[in-house]
């Protein structure tokens, strides 16, 4: 639950410094007149009214896909990527917000813009709604609308981290690597969740079993180095163990060392029995596991600690 809602709160920052840095800072840059091209919209040399009402009457162009299904439904020939809209260019561009919804106020709006950056013109004078990093994190539709649409255009190449060193990556090819990128992460937090749930956990406790690295301590001589016979004979008799026990500071090449889980009262342990055997050219102990969390009463784990801990305290 926590990798996913630190994964959308991610996706939510990356959302924001995508807008900022691709949107809002070259909004700045330049005049509204110039950014929104007003300058060719509206033309000095053509009647204001004129180009006014030519955007409320001239209906918008929009690229599509179709199945070869849709064709006869929408009504045009194969091969064709554009149909007309219901909507006008103005509803389509948004200028009810941008310019206003009289031909007073829109040409006054368009003056403004001469004297505006993009930024100022249209957060400060019109008061369109500025897209923060709070309305992303609050907004799961506005944040995936943003999403689609980052993959529909691409923000970095193969060949660089921007786009204008080579073909952006988007589309199904950019899913696929997001999809990967997801994975990836929520493996590791998986994993690690199924062996946390593996461990003894004490239901009455409600809490994990206090575990306890001691297979250097607790060790015993093996009376066989096959892990069948001996996996055999701890299940029949845990106690077995205590035939043989090892010196602190006996040096041996082949030894049980044990682990151990316990509740706070004892009255619910597990252990592990880990057969351990010193390889002279490596210098180190191969580790074969015997038993994993086998059971045993509060006596084992009190015996245990009296023959090993009391070797110490000598």
């Amino acid at each position: 639950i926590g990798f996913l809602i630190a994964t959308y709160a991610k996706w939510a920052i990356y959302d924001y410094w995508d807008v900022k840095n691709n949107f809002y800072e070259p909004m700045q840059q330049y005049s509204a007149y110039e950014y929104y091209g007003f300058s060719y919209i509206f033309d000095d040399s053509t009647n204001f009214e004129d180009a006014y009402n030519a955007l409320h009457d001239m209906k918008n162009v929009e690229n599509i896909e179709t199945t070869d299904e849709e064709e006869n439904s929408i009504g045009y020939s194969r091969g064709s990527d554009t149909v007309v809209s219901d909507e006008s260019i103005w509803e389509a561009g948004g200028f009810d917000d941008l310019l206003g919804t009289t031909v007073e106020e829109a040409k006054a709006s368009v003056e403004k813009s001469k004297d505006l950056n993009a930024y100022d013109f249209t957060f400060e004078y019109r008061g369109v709604k500025k897209i923060t990093f709070t309305n992303l994190l609050t907004s799961p539709h506005d944040l995936w609308e943003d999403i689609v649409d980052i993959n529909r255009t691409g923000r970095w190449s193969y060949k660089s981290s921007s786009v204008t060193d080579g073909t952006p990556v988007k589309g199904v090819v950019l899913w696929i690597v997001w999809c990967g990128e997801f994975l990836t992460l929520a493996s590791f937090m998986l994993l690690s969740a199924v062996r946390k749930s593996k461990l003894p956990f004490i239901e009455k406790e409600d809490d994990w079993a206090y575990y306890s690295s001691m297979k250097r301590i607790y060790r015993f001589a093996p009376p066989s180095d096959n892990v069948n016979e001996l996996k055999e004979m701890l299940s029949q008799n845990p106690q077995s163990l205590f035939t043989s026990p090892l010196p602190s500071d006996a040096k041996s090449p082949l030894y049980i060392g044990v682990e151990t889980y316990t509740s706070k009262d004892k009255t619910e342990n597990y252990i592990n029995c880990i057969l351990l055997k010193y390889l002279s050219k490596k210098q180190t102990f191969e580790e074969k596991v015997i038993v994993n969390y086998m059971q045993c009463d509060r006596d084992f784990i009190e015996r245990l600690e009296n023959t090993f801990l009391g070797q110490l305290n000598k």
